[in-house]
């Protein structure tokens, strides 16, 4: 009888752990906080006019611990800039499950909580900044099923480490991972056609980036800020190259163009140009050179060629017509002439250039661009071979007081241009 009793105890003992066990996972389960609907946006017609509603394929639930879940199918509608749907509820993770086909605009901007993110694989698009300002997020894995991101999908996203991107993706958008200072790892797949303006722009941790051959354009300031880059390889594929691409990339030394591009060409010294060296895309501003002799061959000066550049002293050859905008912003540089041949200055093209003390100005110049002096506080000297009349029919654009200010020298004897270097110097320094 003792015997028997005893294991009815233990027994009941056992039984009492066990439901204590199962209890357990009950008691500490998410349980659904809030809720709603957030699919597509559609509007009714009816004979009393127009009564907007939305679909209520899809449904969101926020748990107790913070996870934000996607379910249903179809697509999600899109929400106006300043809307923050889920920003407030400050979600910790994100889960889109199966059945969802694209994530909306500006849908989970500033869910700055937001760590981690599960994408499903019926996905086929994210639209316009919808994870933009999710300051906390340190990945994402893209399913290949999405097709289409677009423009600043990621952007401010300044912790994102790294992202795997889907390979049937045709367009890098604008913006795509714009001041994503924390990316340290991207890999373009070869399916992309197309890098966007600022695309990369301030990615200042990412140490290099694979341009993959079948990419045909790369817009405007694409690279902007990344100065983590040491050297750049541009493929034979790309066509259309925009103006300040590496831009302010302090640390490049070298850009190397495939030899059988038909559209670019680079010389032994690391400088991007078009295929007939007439235009001088880029100076690797990470070079430690102080004196640059610009090819004879060039006739344009490119966006932001030798902005912030180390150089003192530039060469720029009698052939060059226009200066671009920001051409030479930040440079060291200590004085400049102008050859006859330069027509046009641009915007902002000497702005900055805190050590610049005189300049010399050909009769040839017919338009200086806003800005283009700004900033130049030590500006002292300008000699001009043209007469004061002359000068007074030069359009000059505002905020160029430090130019307009400075000792001016009409009828100056015009400075001896620099002859630039030949070609075959740039090509075959020996």
């Amino acid at each position: 009888m003792k015997r028997t009793a005893r294991s009815n105890r233990i027994l009941s003992f056992l039984l009492a752990l066990l439901l204590l066990a199962l209890s357990v996972p009950t008691a500490f389960a998410a349980k659904t906080v809030d809720s709603g609907y957030c699919g597509e946006h559609i509007i009714w017609e009816t004979d009393d006019g127009p009564i907007e509603s939305y679909y209520t394929d899809l449904k969101w639930t926020l748990d107790s611990k913070g996870t934000l879940t996607i379910s249903g199918d179809g697509d999600m509608r899109d929400f106006e800039e300043d809307e923050y749907p889920f920003a407030h509820m400050a979600p910790r993770a994100l889960v889109i499950e199966e059945g969802v086909t694209s994530i909306g605009s500006n849908a989970f901007r500033k869910c700055k909580k937001l760590v981690s993110v599960k994408l499903p694989g019926t996905l086929t698009k994210i639209s316009e900044y919808a994870f933009a300002n999710c300051v906390n997020l340190k990945e994402i894995t893209v399913p290949d099923s999405v097709k289409q991101i677009e423009e600043g999908a990621f952007y401010f996203c300044k912790k994102l480490k790294s992202v795997v991107l889907p390979n049937k993706l045709k367009t890098i958008s604008d913006c795509m991972f714009y001041y994503c200072t924390g990316l340290t790892a991207v890999t373009i797949p070869d399916s992309v056609k197309t890098i966007g303006e600022l695309a990369f722009y301030n990615c200042e941790s990412l140490p290099s980036i694979t341009i993959p051959n079948g990419v045909t354009k790369i817009k405007d300031c694409a690279f902007e800020l990344c100065e983590s880059f040491t050297t750049v390889k541009i493929p034979a594929s790309v066509k259309q190259f925009g103006g300040g691409v590496f831009f302010e990339c302090y640390g490049l030394k070298c850009i190397k163009v495939d030899p059988r591009n038909k559209s670019l060409a680079s010389d032994l010294f690391g400088c991007l140009y078009n295929k007939d060296y007439t235009k001088l895309f880029h100076y690797p501003i990470g070079r430690d050179e102080t004196m640059f002799s610009i090819p004879c061959s060039v006739k344009i000066i490119g966006v932001g060629a030798f902005a912030s550049a180390k150089l003192t002293s530039v060469s720029i050859p009698n052939g060059v017509t226009k200066i671009g905008n920001y051409a030479f912003s930040g440079s060291s540089l200590s004085s400049v002439t102008l050859p006859k041949s330069v027509e046009k200055i641009g915007a902002w093209a000497f702005y900055c250039c805190e050590k610049l003390t005189s300049i010399n100005i050909q009769n040839h110049v017919k338009a200086i661009g806003k800005g283009a002096f700004d900033n130049c506080e030590v500006l002292k000297t300008v000699n001009y071979t043209g007469s004061e009349a002359d000068w007074a029919k030069i359009r000059i654009a505002k905020e160029n007081d430090c130019l307009t200010q400075a000792a001016i020298t009409f009828d100056a004897p015009p400075a001896q241009p620099a002859a630039g270097c030949s070609l075959l110097d740039r090509i075959f320094p020996w």
